[in-house]
């Protein structure tokens, strides 16, 4: 049994990716369409669906609906049934429910390891530094976000107090001089990524995300183009130049209590064509008890593993202070996996541990 050591919640907050995917037709300048992301250009591509078409936005999830989880791997198949049942599934998540979890995803650990850690370190930095790449305007989703520097509730049209998070945002990694990023609202969209200087490999690491994210994004493109019965390729050939942005959200600890109806991220609608969410595994982020200093801080977690994989027992766990408990299956490596884990922060491979009835 060894203790688990990252850093500590009370220290560092939970990070949270989100890559809006949004849409472009790549022939809209030609029929007089302004290549802008939000409401006219979603609308735009409803209408080449049905031009009698328009989003209910005050739809709500059904009634007792929860939130699906969904393994998409089987869509890679060539097995028509599997990848049937994958459509099914998504299809029935998004009437029903709005949201859906996915897994099989085929995004390696690394590149995910890699970006979370690149954030980190990122955020770690002064704000002078990290003031050095702010986001250059209003409307353009590139650079840094301080804390309480923007407010996302305002997109819904009402006064909301500014969110308590920070942010770095990024875009397109390769755009050329094509009148489509030149002109109208290219420019905009085709805004140079800023990235902190001395940081090579988180450059290297959020390229890495952004790629495996559009590549997904691709992937569930079809996905969706089968459950609204329209041609597997029917998203993808309209998204040949899309304009999807990326944002790094970080939720530092607070030293002083909220305003009123104040949020990490206040309630908005997000104005893409949908959007992939990525975050901290463990509830309230990924922790750790050990400070920079080496020094054992803000609670403690255990690992245990089975002396001999087979023998006794195949399980392993791991808990925190506050007693929440998971258990996994790491195969006949059980053991170099368990003495290499550092971070309480369970993935999907990990379920909870249900106290025994009685509560003995």
């Amino acid at each position: 049994m060894l203790p688990l050591a990252v850093r500590t919640h009370d220290e560092d907050g939970p990070l949270h990716f989100r890559f809006l995917v949004c849409k472009i037709h790549a022939t809209d300048k030609q029929r007089n369409v302004p290549p802008a992301s939000g409401h006219t250009q979603e609308m735009v591509m409803l209408q080449q669906v049905n031009d009698g078409f328009a989003p209910d936005r005050e739809r709500v999830a059904d009634a007792n609906a929860s939130v699906p989880t969904i393994d998409i791997a089987a869509f890679a198949s060539g097995d028509a049934g599997a990848r049937r049942s994958v459509v099914d599934a998504v299809k029935q998540a998004c009437e029903r429910v709005g949201f859906f979890v996915i897994t099989g995803n085929q995004v390696p650990d690394a590149i995910l390891r890699s970006a979370f850690a690149g954030s980190r370190a990122f955020f770690a930095r002064s704000l002078e530094e990290k003031m050095r790449i702010k986001r250059p305007g209003p409307g353009i989703s590139r650079g840094y976000n301080t804390v309480a520097g923007q407010s996302l509730g305002l997109t819904m049209g009402k006064n909301a107090p500014p969110d308590l998070m920070e942010s770095l945002g990024f875009g397109p990694l390769e755009t050329d001089d094509d009148p489509y990023w030149t002109e109208a609202y290219g420019p905009v969209h085709a805004h140079p990524n800023l990235w902190p200087d001395g940081m090579p490999e988180f450059r290297a690491a959020i390229s890495a995300y952004w790629r495996a994210m559009d590549a997904l994004a691709m992937h569930l493109s079809r996905i969706f183009a089968l459950a609204l019965d329209l041609d597997e390729e029917f998203f993808i050939r309209r998204s040949q130049r899309h304009v999807s942005n990326m944002r790094i959200n970080y939720y530092p600890v607070q030293e002083r209590p909220p305003e009123q109806e104040q949020l990490r991220a206040g309630a908005h609608s997000d104005y893409g064509a949908f959007t992939i969410l990525k975050g901290e595994n463990a509830p309230g982020g990924a922790r750790d008890y050990v400070n920079a200093k080496g020094l054992m801080t803000g609670g403690f977690a255990l690992i245990a593993w089975p002396a001999k994989y087979g023998n006794s027992g195949i399980m392993t766990f791991i808990i925190n202070q506050d007693g929440k408990a998971y258990q996994a299956d790491l195969g006949a490596a059980t053991r170099e996996k368990a003495t290499k884990m550092q971070r309480f922060d369970p993935g999907s491979e990990w379920s909870p541990v249900s106290a025994p009835a009685g509560g003995g």
